[in-house]
């Protein structure tokens, strides 16, 4: 998945991530990271004087907080959440939302280390790999639980919920190997969707029984 391995190159600096937010990100939100990393495109003098089109150049100005950098994406995180409870098959929203999330990732995360008081050894803002891995896998649960759980059982045959299943069970599976908190959430999903097929054989056999008389 290209969200998953953009995410293996993250060196740990916030900055250095949105600078890939043009090429992996939709139009949306590519304008915000433009504005977000402080590049805004303005035309040269020449331009200005005899109305000649050329290139736009990029003019560097004073970069957003890292506050501010996370109410953008915040904003945008809960556009999708909006969108996706409004529609189910709403594809678009689902596809935004997976390439979202990384950035939703590594906002908690630098959050948690501004909020750590310098407890971290070494760079006190780049997260241990023990701390990724237990954010990763929350984030995952959330998904699960607050937007996929009820997608599915609302709209089983609708493929959209499933292909976003397919990539938050891809996007949370360790590196390292399986781990018990990620077994954990694949055994509660699989509870969950057995309990699914026996609602549809029930709702299929009560159908059958209906057509008969």
């Amino acid at each position: 998945i290209a969200v998953k391995s953009d995410l293996a190159l993250f060196n740990g600096s916030w900055s250095s991530w949105l600078n890939h937010l043009q090429g992996m990100m939709g139009a949306q939100l590519s304008q915000s990271a433009g504005s977000a990393v402080g590049i805004v495109p303005i035309h040269s003098k020449q331009d200005d004087v005899d109305g000649t089109t050329a290139s736009s150049v990029a003019k560097h100005v004073t970069p957003l907080s890292e506050q501010e950098l996370a109410e953008i994406i915040s904003n945008e995180w809960d556009f999708t959440t909006s969108k996706i409870q409004d529609n189910f098959s709403n594809g678009s929203a689902f596809h935004y939302r997976s390439k979202l999330l990384p950035l939703v990732l590594e906002s908690r995360l630098s959050s948690t280390s501004n909020g750590s008081g310098g407890g971290r050894s070494g760079n006190s803002n780049i997260p241990s790999t023990s701390e990724r891995c237990d954010a990763i896998q929350t984030l995952a649960r959330e998904e699960w639980e607050n937007i996929l759980l009820n997608a599915i059982f609302t709209e089983p045959d609708d493929q959209t919920p499933w292909w976003y299943h397919r990539f938050i069970v891809s996007w949370a599976k360790p590196s390292h190997g399986l781990d018990d908190e990620y077994e954990s959430l694949l055994f509660e999903m699989a509870d969950s969707l057995r309990d699914l097929l026996e609602v549809e054989k029930e709702n299929d056999t009560v159908g059958s029984e209906e057509k008969k008389r």
